[in-house]
């Protein structure tokens, strides 16, 4: 934009320059015109009175003629001493014009040169600077490809250690057992062996034999949550760590004389696979509601298990499904063989 506003004003300056240069040939040229040219008839001279007529036409036509012979010869001598004096002037002061108008057109010109270079050097380093923008987008781009399959790695590793620490918890609960329904003291004040309440629990609904010891029977026992208030309120479970798992086996294996008692009893698990078990007995609650052939559930660690009665033969069978097997309209529990067209 500088470039092309230096050359349009250098060149109506040029034009300008021209233009008054013509003009000065055109005043000389008509300098020497007057200088060698003869004035026409009547016109008048030194004295400025017109010729008379009658019998002084000569006296006076000499008189006219010698007038205009030294006015000619008076301004011949000095009208183009001075038109020249000034054209050479106005030469000189052209050319000195013209001469710093031809060095500001070579600053202009040096100036462009080096806009020009300067241009190129900035095209240079545009031209370095995509290179490098490019190589940094690769980079990006491998970099995020690295990232997400460490966060995949990442997922996959934390999904297992989670699932291991859970499998611990579980391990860690294998010998718990909690109880529900047993009454505890009104006084918050007195302590109570929750040991013994359910050692004697236990042999009251001959879950044990009759001369078990509380100290040879359980390691430790407690109440599960804070005190509740209120005279209505459920009394809290009591959680027992039994001193051998054959012990605990065999307790929940008979646990089925608590029915009709107020009383019942549950495994111990970690939260998260208390969350799946509550899940899959729900399934198997709507599985049971909907099919007739679906007769009872079983829920064993974190698999379910449900059993069928077949509709033609009578016969009973068996089947297990985890939590992803499990679906939300039942269908997952109709087994293959009661569907009708895998019998056709």
């Amino acid at each position: 934009c500088f470039s092309r506003c230096s050359v349009s004003c250098l060149w109506r300056m040029l034009s300008n320059t021209l233009n008054f240069t013509t003009l000065l040939y055109t005043i000389k040229f008509e300098f020497q015109d007057m200088s060698s040219a003869t004035p026409p008839k009547g016109i008048k001279h030194a004295n400025g009175e017109k010729q008379a007529n009658g019998e002084n036409v000569d006296n006076a036509r000499k008189k006219g003629k010698k007038g205009k012979k030294d006015v000619t010869e008076s301004d011949s001598s000095t009208v183009p001493s001075n038109a020249n004096d000034l054209i050479r002037q106005l030469e000189l002061s052209f050319n000195a014009k013209l001469d710093a108008l031809s060095k500001v057109i070579e600053a202009k010109d040096k100036t462009i040169a080096t806009l020009n270079q300067e241009v190129g050097s900035l095209k240079a380093e545009v031209v370095e600077l995509k290179k490098g923008f490019n190589f940094m987008s690769k980079e990006t781009s491998d970099l995020k490809n690295e990232f997400h399959e460490v966060s995949k790695n990442n997922e996959a590793n934390l999904a297992e250690l989670h699932n291991k620490s859970v499998d611990l918890e579980d391990r860690s609960r294998r010998s718990n057992l909690v109880f529900f329904g047993v009454n505890e003291l009104s006084d918050k004040n007195n302590t109570e062996d929750c040991e013994e309440l359910i050692t004697q629990l236990l042999i009251q609904n001959k879950l044990v034999p009759p001369n078990t010891v509380s100290s040879n029977l359980l390691d430790r026992a407690h109440r599960l949550g804070p005190r509740k208030q209120g005279a209505n309120q459920r009394p809290r479970p009591i959680i027992c760590k039994f001193t051998f798992f054959k012990a605990k086996e065999a307790v929940l294996k008979n646990s089925f004389k608590f029915k009709g008692t107020p009383f019942g009893v549950a495994e111990d698990f970690s939260k998260t696979t208390l969350d799946i078990r509550r899940e899959l007995i729900n399934k198997a609650k709507i599985a049971k509601s909907q099919f007739d052939f679906v007769l009872s559930y079983k829920v064993n660690y974190r698999r379910l298990v449900l059993k069928y009665q077949d509709p033609e033969t009578g016969n009973t069978f068996f089947r297990g499904f985890n939590l992803s097997d499990v679906q939300s309209d039942g269908a997952w529990a109709v087994p293959k063989k009661f569907i009708p067209s895998n019998r056709e």
